[in-house]
């Protein structure tokens, strides 16, 4: 069996950022891919509660002051 003792060198650091990178890279789709079904409907309610809002705001302003 032949094992290497030496000292890693800036080729094992370069493989070992860019396995890092693509790891990262991976949970980032994985993540975004999980929470990308749900946009949708988190779209639609709140478009639904923000035309709530509007609409409350407008019934509850007062009305100009008669001169």
């Amino acid at each position: 069996m032949d094992t290497d003792d030496t000292l890693p060198g800036f080729g094992h650091l370069v493989f070992d950022v860019g396995t890092g990178v693509v790891a990262e890279f991976s949970v980032i789709l994985i993540v975004v891919g999980v929470l990308l079904p749900f946009f949708p409907i988190s779209a639609a309610v709140g478009a639904l509660l923000w035309w709530i809002r509007r609409r409350n705001r407008k019934a509850e302003s007062p009305s100009p002051p008669a001169t």
